[in-house]
């Protein structure tokens, strides 16, 4: 921990916690780093239990208002620490981004009007498989745009995880470009280059292969 002082300022430089934090002291008087009771409280409550998956946004105590994910309680934006452990942090980030990709998947079926689509389209039972989104218009639209993420954890939709779930849909997801794109009478085509299996699928065989 590094203190640095400028005039009455105090700040608190820590490397291990990756976040500054800005307190105020008056002469002869100590650094008040006191946690409020809710935050004691909060703090107490997940190091004890540790994370658990669950199976909804809405049991993270989370969800989308005004394309941004914020607290179901108060409003507050998505916050990553919330346990001592950062395992369990890292854990309960991830669990909620998969919960997010399911929930744009939604979004590019119901508000953006796209079709999943399966490949292979005729895979056998034991067969790895994925799929991807298109508009119903591909065989009639003059035009077509095809929408590539990027490599890591993002999955059709998305440009950015983080700052789907640090920021906003419109910054991070691909849902504007899908919209301005269909009203412009393009056809679509989304693709899911990140999934090498169907990830919600309830095969045992399809969950445990890969795509090579």
């Amino acid at each position: 921990m590094v203190e640095m002082k400028v005039g009455e300022f105090f700040f608190l430089l820590s490397h291990n916690n990756f976040y500054c934090e800005l307190l105020v002291r008056n002469a002869g008087q100590p650094l008040n780093r006191a946690k409020s009771a809710d935050q004691r409280k909060n703090h107490q409550r997940h190091e004890q239990r540790g994370h658990i998956d669950r199976n909804s946004l809405e049991e993270y105590g989370l969800y989308f208002k005004n394309s941004r994910l914020v607290s179901i309680k108060d409003d507050a934006p998505f916050e990553f620490d919330v346990y001592s452990s950062k395992e369990d942090n890292h854990r309960r980030y991830n669990a909620i981004g998969r919960l997010i990709t399911d929930y744009i998947y939604g979004l590019l079926e119901k508000e953006c009007g796209l079709i999943r689509i399966p490949i292979p389209i005729d895979a056998k039972r034991s067969e790895p498989t994925g799929f991807f989104f298109a508009s119903d218009n591909l065989d009639k639209a003059e035009y077509l745009m095809i929408i590539i993420h990027g490599t890591g954890a993002v999955r059709a939709g998305q440009w950015s995880r983080k700052l789907i779930m640090n920021e906003s849909l419109q910054a991070g997801s691909q849902i504007e470009y899908i919209e301005r794109a269909i009203a412009c009478g393009y056809a679509v085509i989304v693709t899911n280059t990140n999934l090498h299996t169907d990830e919600s699928s309830e095969s045992v065989l399809n969950a445990t292969k890969r795509i090579r």
